[in-house]
This record gives structure tokens, sequence and C-alpha cells, in this order.
């Protein structure tokens, strides 16, 4: 099982058992935290957005926002930071070293390689293939 997946899955393990210990429902910090393991669990996928998210919750739209909104960030930039972090994470990786950019990126939830090279280079202030040949030298 890769680094990854294996993240994923204790996150989702942990989330689990603290929200079926709650007698009255999640807690809105579990509840909050069950969201977050959710999104990066479905971080490929190009249509998460809120809507999914909250459906899946059985939450409005604004409790949704609201949620991300007492972490003090929203949910689009939440995502976008995780998708960006995640890619540069892959481009590291030493076992992805053969996959392409526009592979990596799509693997994360990105369905525009020119949107993805703009946002990786605002982030990281260097273009994806540059962060992966300067890392690899």
């Amino acid at each position: 099982m890769d680094e990854m997946s294996a993240s994923l899955l204790t996150d989702n393990l942990c989330n689990l058992i603290g929200l079926s210990s709650d007698a009255d429902g999640p807690r809105p910090d579990r509840l909050h935290e069950a969201i977050l393991a959710f999104c990066r669990g479905r971080l490929g996928d190009e249509t998460l957005s809120p809507g999914v998210v909250a459906a899946h919750f059985n939450i409005s739209l604004r409790t949704l926002h609201a949620r991300f909104a007492a972490s003090g960030q929203s949910f689009g930039r939440w995502l976008l930071a995780t998708r960006l972090e995640e890619s540069r994470r892959a481009l590291l990786d030493p076992r992805r070293a053969a996959e392409g950019i526009a592979s990596i990126a799509y693997s994360v939830g990105f369905n525009d390689l020119s949107a993805f090279n703009r946002a990786f280079r605002n982030r990281f202030g260097v273009a994806p293939r540059q962060r992966r040949s300067r890392d690899r030298a």
C-alpha cells in the first residue's frame, strides 16, 4: 500500500471511530474532520464539489460552507491547496518518476493542464517540470 493510501485509510478509520462514539451525532469539529477525510479520498474526482459533499453528509450547503469558514478557509481554496500539495508530493515521489506531469495533474482532480500549471507556479514559485527536475538533480 502506498503512503497516500495508508494515510487516507488511517484518516478514515480514525474518523469512523470518532463518529461512532458520538451518541447524539457527530460534533461539529468531528463533522469537519469527516468532511476533510471524505474529500481527501476523492481528490482525483474532478466532479468533487460542495454539493456532492453536502449531499453525502446530508447537510445543507450553508452548513458545509460554515464548517470551512470556521476553519478560516473556503471549500474551493482548501480543495485547490490540497490538490496542489498532493501533486507536489507525487512529482517528488521516485515511484512516480516515469509518470507524466499531465497524468499526475489529472490524478489529483485537475481537468485542465494549463490551469494546473498556472496554479502550481503561483503556489510554489516554479513550474511543475522545474520542480521535478530540480529535486532530481
